[in-house]
């Protein structure tokens, strides 16, 4: 939750120092920086072996913009999957229907029909995520599920050539349904 704790106390210190949200002042920078190194510091501390910090996190990609301003220089690995997949697996997780969450306006906007309510939210969230990937070339890495799914060993491949790092093995776990 790093990101999102980022991107909440970037609009504290909007707020604290009344400005547009626009521009955040060296002093905010470093606050939410010193916070958020310390963090994952203990984290990386903790973790046997480990040289790098890395957060798997569905945050809204305006918070992942947020830290990008407090920590330039970090990469994003944006996971995509496809539209129907996600409906069939929100669908078969949520038997009894879809209650609140992210999906809760698209629900109110599509109230007798879930799939075209899970759709309208995919889309939603997919156009933020492409167009935070457009903004970002040099941050950011579009991953498809698909063809990790697929391909684990050629898409681990791609994510190291990104990142600089090394996968000891191609996403162990991944499920074909999830």
């Amino acid at each position: 939750g790093i990101l999102g704790m980022c991107d909440v106390a970037a609009r504290a210190w909007v707020n604290v120092e009344e400005s547009d949200g626009e521009h955040m002042s060296s002093l905010a920078a470093r606050s939410i920086r010193a916070m958020a190194v310390s963090m994952m510091t203990v984290m990386v501390a903790r973790s046997s072996g480990a040289r790098r910090w890395c957060e798997t996190a569905t945050a809204d990609p305006a918070a992942a913009e947020t830290f990008l301003r407090i920590v330039p220089g970090t990469q994003f690995l944006c996971l995509h999957r496809s539209c129907p997949d996600v409906v069939r697996a929100v669908l078969s997780s949520s038997p009894w229907g879809i209650i609140g969450g992210q999906f809760t306006p698209y629900l109110h906007a599509h109230p007798a029909n879930a799939t075209a309510a899970i759709s309208a939210c995919w889309a939603d969230s997919a156009g933020q995520l492409l167009d935070f990937e457009s903004r970002h070339p040099e941050s950011a890495l579009r991953v498809r599920y698909e063809d990790l799914a697929s391909d684990p060993v050629a898409i681990s491949q791609a994510i190291s050539d990104f990142t600089g790092m090394t996968c000891a093995s191609p996403v162990p776990g991944l499920a074909e349904e999830d």
